[in-house]
């Protein structure tokens, strides 16, 4: 942990152009506003803020073609933790592994190449994101994976108060269906996920995609996110705050 936070401080105190892509899960984990999150980062020292699903709607398109395509089911590769999985325990199903960059790797790539020279930082609620460029894909896109818990501790240090930022616009908005996003899986719990890869039987399944996520209940469970509310309870906020977000982009417009 110490290690990543310090080589974040390093950066943004040597005045290096760097660019946050936020985990839609933020709203679940912050208290303030989507403004104050980024106004926040922004006093930090970060160039500029997006969020990571601001690519979701290429993603959705490529798993769109990819299932009209194919004659055998589809498992998604955004959680890193069941694509490990498969990888070392189930390899006879990584030929149903979609082969397309999970959400944050996609965003890291096009950050880069919108900001040539930039530091790419992905802040989320996930630890294992912090090994999946390297184990999984050739080129490394993301410089950085930092957890919200991560991130609360450098905002601590530095004396910042995400309340009392002021509010910054992010470097562009998405449509608002993408925040329902990390809603929609098809199963979730590293125990119930290794039950149906154990049992995964192509045969009898339709061509369709599979969002399978070692977390039980999605990415909004992430073991770097820091409050303490029940899964039920952060989804309830964080439908909330994506409500509030919308109507707030809507009266901007």
């Amino acid at each position: 942990m110490q290690r990543s936070i310090s080589k974040l401080e390093s950066w943004l105190a040597e005045g290096h152009k760097v660019i946050a892509s936020l985990a839609p899960s933020y709203l679940a984990e912050f208290e303030e506003n989507a403004g104050k999150v980024a106004g926040a980062l922004k006093k930090l020292g970060f160039y500029g803020i997006e969020e990571t699903i601001t690519v979701l709607p290429d993603i959705v398109e490529a798993r769109e073609r990819a299932a009209g395509y194919s004659r055998k089911p589809i498992i998604y590769n955004s959680c890193p933790v069941v694509w490990g999985l498969i990888d070392s325990h189930y390899p006879g199903l990584k030929k149903y592994l979609l082969n397309i960059p999970s959400p944050m790797v996609l965003h890291g790539r096009r950050l880069k190449e919108r900001f040539p020279g930039a530091k790419t930082v992905f802040i989320g609620p996930c630890e294992a994101k912090k090994w999946e460029e390297v184990r999984f894909y050739k080129t490394q896109y993301v410089d950085l994976v930092i957890t919200f818990k991560e991130l609360r501790q450098i905002l601590t240090g530095q004396k910042i108060d995400m309340q009392n930022s002021s509010e910054t616009k992010f470097l562009s908005e998405p449509p608002i269906w993408v925040e329902t996003g990390i809603l929609s899986f098809f199963k979730s719990g590293l125990k119930n996920v290794s039950n149906f890869l154990e049992n995964f039987d192509a045969d009898s399944m339709a061509s369709y995609g599979m969002e399978l996520l070692a977390c039980e209940g999605g990415c909004i469970n992430g073991p770097g996110m820091t409050t303490a509310e029940p899964v039920e309870k952060r989804i309830g906020i964080y439908c909330e705050r994506i409500m509030v977000k919308g109507k707030a982009n809507r009266t901007k417009s």
